[in-house]
This record gives C-alpha cells, sequence and structure tokens, in this order.
C-alpha cells in the first residue's frame, strides 16, 4: 500500500529506521541514485579502483589539453593563416560561430567535450602554417 508521496508503508517504516529523515527525504535519495545510474555518474565514495584510475586520466588529459592550446591570439591567427572561417572550424567542432570567436579572443574556454578536438584542431593548422 502507497501513500500520497508514492512510497510504500514499507518503504517509509524503512526509511526512518535507517534514519534518512522520513518518506520525503528517502525518496529523493532513490531518485537521486537512480538517476546518477542512469547518467552513468557515480558518486565519488563509491567508485572502484578503475573508475578512479579512468577519472584521473580524464582529468588528466584535459590538463594536457588545456596546457598545449595556444594563446588566444595565436589560435585567430592559425586560422586565418590557413584561410578557414570562423563557420568553417565550428561547423567541424560542433559549435557556434560565437563559440570559437569567444575563445579566440580569450572570453571563453573550450567545454571539455569540445576542448580534445579543438585542440587537435589547432596542432593540425600549426602543421599547415
Amino acid at each position: 500500500m502507497a501513500d500520497r508521496t508514492g512510497l510504500s508503508t514499507a518503504c517509509q517504516r524503512s526509511a526512518n529506521l535507517v534514519g534518512l529523515g522520513g518518506p520525503a527525504l528517502f525518496q529523493t535519495n532513490l531518485v537521486q541514485a537512480t538517476t546518477e545510474r542512469q547518467h552513468g555518474h557515480i558518486p565519488s565514495d563509491n567508485l572502484t579502483p578503475r573508475h578512479r584510475s579512468e577519472r584521473l586520466a580524464s582529468l588528466l588529459d584535459e590538463a594536457r589539453d588545456r596546457r598545449d592550446l595556444p594563446a588566444p591570439p595565436m589560435r585567430r591567427a592559425l586560422r586565418e593563416s590557413a584561410g578557414l572561417s570562423l563557420d568553417a572550424i565550428a561547423q567541424v567542432l560542433g559549435v557556434s560561430r560565437q563559440a570559437v570567436s569567444n575563445w579566440e579572443l580569450g572570453l571563453r574556454d573550450p567545454r571539455p567535450e569540445h576542448l580534445r578536438l579543438y585542440a587537435e584542431v589547432l596542432r593540425s593548422l600549426q602543421e599547415v602554417a
């Protein structure tokens, strides 16, 4: 039997017994845990050694990519010397023209999901120049 929170009476009793602060908090924790599992997010205290190593490797790769990015004015110079437009670079990266412009002006940094490819594009442009 469930009440208006959608939790069964047994779940409510369990929540109260384990000190989670009652049914509403129990339901919130349950929803959060389910969402984290669905989206591949694992709370840091539940990471396996393999997941910790993968996270560390990812962070180190991102740090290397950021370190290897040329200074913003050089980014623009590389693009222009190759005769490429902002639109062309944006299309390759799957971002807006404005995003690339902001990166070249130093107003914003590329997000991690775009950083690696942007760094590769700039490295390639350096080789061409």
